[in-house]
């Protein structure tokens, strides 16, 4: 590819980009510059949540924040945001965990920040963005 900057959209139905690993989308290639992308990519028809984390004062990801999601038929998973900020429920476990469509209680806490508490609907691939308010 040419050097530059490149953003990922993903078009096959049924399916959605969710995220990627480092680097962060959109990414900049120089030129001799080698880059191994890994993207994440979900079901759009499974119930699933993805929780976006942001800084409410500057808009920027919040790494480290925990975020933890329970209520429908016990679940209960807590999950910590990475560079970009999200993490993605149901995490991958064995045995696997799964949702089902409901009404989940959402907690977020991070260092230098007030903690956030409410409710998200779940129905399918479901986004959630969360605005922490700095201490």
């Amino acid at each position: 590819m040419s050097p530059g900057n490149y953003a990922i959209t993903f078009a096959e139905p049924g399916y959605a980009l969710i995220g990627s690993e480092t680097p962060l989308m959109p990414f900049a290639l120089s030129p001799d510059q080698d880059l191994n992308l890994t993207l994440i990519v979900a079901s759009s028809n499974v119930d699933s949540l993805i929780v976006k984390v942001l800084n409410d004062a500057t808009g920027e990801n919040v790494s480290g924040a925990v975020a933890r999601v329970y209520g429908v038929l016990d679940f209960d998973q807590s999950l910590t945001t990475g560079e970009s900020g999200q993490v993605y429920f149901p995490p991958s476990l064995d045995p696997p965990v799964t949702m089902e469509p409901g009404q989940y209680n959402l907690e977020v806490s991070a260092s230098g920040f007030q903690n956030y508490s409410g409710t998200v609907e779940v129905n399918q691939l479901t986004n959630a963005e969360v605005r922490l308010l700095p201490i």
